[in-house]
């Protein structure tokens, strides 16, 4: 047994009981007979009934309320039609009264879940069954159980009919819809300014004004006269409090203003008589409706327009994939509080892009959400970007938290997702707050963050504070940043086309130094701005520091294939065309899909390609590599190991990679005439190639001495200067160019 809901019915019997007795006296004269005593224009009850209907799954309430007005009904009934007559008709007429509610009710979508939001569609199916089915079937009903138990008289049970019909319409019109959208719409209310108060303060004195004139009863007065002169006036007034003021005083206001409209026409209809007046008053049925369904829709149109904005204002100040607070929350934090230590933060996970790629998103998303977590009670992260979070300080206490302690709770926190363990590597950067304003906040994340930075650089695993006091953005410069920038520039001019594609010889060590060239290396030039050449040593690095070096590889393919299939006859006496691979254009499946794509229909025979792959390039993902490779390998294409001898391989990881060529590093081969050092690896290099099948290439032969140096020691092919320099690819185009005899073509 619940107390509480039977409390409830209890109160919402005895409130509607009392609104019975607030009458809204008017001559009901519809069809020429005047009723013994004058009858109520609106029962207020019936609107309370309906809402508890349509809002309330436990019909205990509404059970209880129709109980207590049939008793009450068959009380008043009494008297003058006998005991016997009024049970015979007020049961069942009670009885049909909940069905039609309940029905009236789920003709009207209800009940629903506690929580919806009514809709301009609610509203309109609310007015129809509510304001025009509802009181019609309850006319009916009535007319046909009170019928039997009345003198025979058409024009009273016509009348009697008819003023049932306006007091259920007029009653469900004043509250229902009030009730619905103020017990429906809670949890976007805002504050109420100064103005919204004087507008409450003002509407409670005209409702006190309002209510001493109905206790006094006055039949007719300038106020009453008024209302209905200006009744669009008070609608406007209601449609206006309700895009400003919250709920709990909007859907009152609506309210009572509906409710003194109709007490004014009932004041004001000095008796019904002619068709004149009954128009008049459906007229203004009509009227109180539409006005009503326009006030309503303001409403709900004010209220979604809250709510979005509320959740746009959510959305913004909340990363969209993680639901962390982001820098927008930080400006608004600082702004509604400044802290008490104007200091900022800047929190730096090392190598957190390891579980995006090894552990997938939603690990990741896991792990930022549980690194906040771990920072409660010590300082308010604010997310910025992967691994990277804005700190302030917890002033929750007397103490404010030291900064070492972010690092130590991080420290001893290990993530776990599913079988897997990871340990973050924190590295934290500290500078002063001056002010709250947006570009204080902007100069301290700069230089906060680029002392996370040095942290990193120096591993430093104690806070590191900025070592200037906050300069200004154009002052905070760095090479991180210039190095930023050089590969901005160097992205834009690969993207633009100034990539120019060149051709190094690479000759049979004991052939003619000026024998026909048939083999060698394609390698780029990148023109700058001022019309320079760059060779890719110069910014190749960078690329790969920040992940750019397939868009180069990526360049350099499309270029030559476009290149040699517009001069597919020209260069058919090449035999051997060395293109460079990058690791991670290796490890890139969209690249070696779009490679093996094009060796499908090369210009040239798939054996004149030879792709070379540094040997540290191996290291990263050797299954991947070595599955491209072997695709390569079948489409007949040549793998070379290039730079061999710098990447320290060991034989276990080279007997696992498919190889025809091995390019062994130019700092052994220059050396190798002098230092006998560099002679052993040389040759061991030569011993390794030949145990595996594969042919050998000196890198850096740059005189007779070296040249003839590799040809003791067996090395098969000679690539440097002395045998040729770069020069544009073009120059393969004749087959009678020497290298390098003819100067003209030498790059200068």
């Amino acid at each position: 047994m619940n107390p509480n809901r039977y409390a409830v019915a209890v109160l919402l019997a005895l409130a509607c009981l009392l609104l019975r007795f607030a009458v809204f006296p008017y001559d009901a004269d519809y069809v020429g007979h005047m009723p013994p005593q004058s009858g109520s224009l609106a029962h207020l009850q019936a609107g309370v009934m309906f809402a508890m209907a349509m809002l309330m799954r436990d019909r205990l309430a509404l059970r209880l309320t129709v109980a207590v007005q049939a008793v009450v009904w068959i009380g008043i009934t009494t008297p003058s039609g006998g005991l016997g007559p009024a049970l015979a008709a007020g049961v069942p007429l009670f009885f049909a009264a909940y069905g039609l509610l309940v029905g009236c009710a789920r003709l009207a979508g209800f009940p629903r879940d506690p929580d919806f939001a009514p809709t301009t569609r609610d509203i309109a199916r609310v007015i129809l069954a509510g304001m025009v089915v509802l009181p019609v079937a309850w006319m009916l009903v009535g007319g046909l159980l009170e019928a039997p138990w009345m003198p025979f008289s058409f024009a009273l049970i016509a009348n009697n009919a008819l003023q049932t019909l306006a007091a259920k319409h007029f009653g469900v019109s004043a509250l229902v819809l009030p009730i619905l959208l103020w017990a429906t719409s809670r949890g976007w209310e805002r504050p109420m300014r100064g103005f919204d108060r004087s507008f409450a303060v003002l509407f409670v004195i005209v409702v006190l004004a309002f209510a001493s004139l109905l206790v006094r009863g006055d039949t007719s007065s300038p106020v009453t006269a008024t209302i209905v002169e200006y009744r669009l006036l008070l609608g406007a007034l209601a449609a206006w409090a309700v895009m400003r003021l919250p709920v709990r005083m909007s859907m009152p206001v609506l309210a009572m203003t509906l409710v003194a409209i109709i007490y004014a026409v009932a004041r004001e209809s000095q008796g019904l008589g002619d068709a004149v007046g009954m128009q008049r008053l459906a007229l203004l049925a009509i009227e109180l409706v539409v006005l009503q369904a326009v006030i309503c829709v303001l409403f709900v149109i004010t209220r979604d327009t809250r709510v979005l904005q509320r959740r746009l204002e959510k959305e913004a100040s909340a990363d969209s994939l993680t639901a962390l607070p982001n820098l927008k929350a930080l400006r608004d934090h600082l702004a509604e509080s400044p802290p008490r230590e104007p200091e900022l933060g800047y929190l730096l996970l090392d190598n957190i892009e390891q579980v995006f790629a090894g552990l997938g998103l939603n690990a990741h998303t896991a792990l930022m959400t549980e690194v906040r977590a771990r920072l409660v009670g010590i300082a308010d992260a604010f997310y910025l970007t992967s691994g990277q979070f804005a700190l302030l300080r917890h002033e929750g206490g007397e103490r404010t938290p030291d900064w070492r302690h972010v690092i130590e709770a991080l420290e001893t926190f290990e993530f776990r997702w599913e079988a897997s363990s990871y340990r973050v590597a924190p590295y934290l950067g500290i500078a002063r707050l001056r002010g709250a304003s947006d570009e204080a906040l902007d100069t301290a994340i700069a230089m906060a963050s680029q002392a996370a930075i040095q942290a990193r650089l120096l591993r430093e695993t104690q806070p590191v504070r900025a070592s200037r006091p906050t300069p200004s953005p154009g002052e905070i410069a760095d090479p991180h940043r210039e190095r930023l920038a050089a590969t901005s520039e160097v992205l834009g001019r690969i993207r633009t086309g100034q990539l120019l594609l060149y051709f190094q010889p690479i000759c049979r060590v004991g052939a003619p130094v000026n024998a026909a060239i048939t083999s060698g290396e394609v390698i780029c030039r990148l023109r700058m701005g001022d019309g320079s050449l760059r060779s890719p040593g110069t910014f190749t690095a960078d690329l790969e520091a920040n992940g750019r070096l397939v868009e180069l590889d990526r360049a350099v393919l499309r270029q030559l294939f476009t290149w040699l299939g517009q001069y597919r006859h020209a260069v058919a006496h090449i035999e051997h065309l060395g293109v460079n691979l990058t690791g991670q254009s290796l490890a890139s499946t969209s690249f070696m899909r779009e490679l093996l794509s094009l060796m499908r229909h090369p210009p040239l025979a798939p054996r004149v390609f030879c792709f070379e792959v540094t040997e540290s390039a191996l290291g990263a993902d050797l299954g991947a590599t070595r599955e491209g490779l072997e695709a390569l390998r079948e489409l007949g294409c040549r793998i070379a190991i290039d730079d061999f001898g710098t990447g320290v391989q060991s034989f276990e990881r080279l007997k696992q990679l498919p190889f025809d060529v091995l390019k062994i590093d130019g700092s052994f081969v220059r050396n190798a005439p002098l230092a006998d050092r560099d002679y052993q690896l040389v040759q061991a290099s030569v011993t390794i190639a030949r145990a595996f099948g594969a042919e050998t290439v000196a890198e850096y032969v740059e005189s007779r001495a070296i040249l003839d140096c590799m040809r003791r020691i067996g090395v098969d092919w000679a690539q440097g200067y002395m045998l040729g320099k770069p020069q544009p690819i073009q120059a393969i185009l004749s087959p009678d160019v020497r290298w390098p005899a003819d100067p003209g073509l030498m790059l200068v």
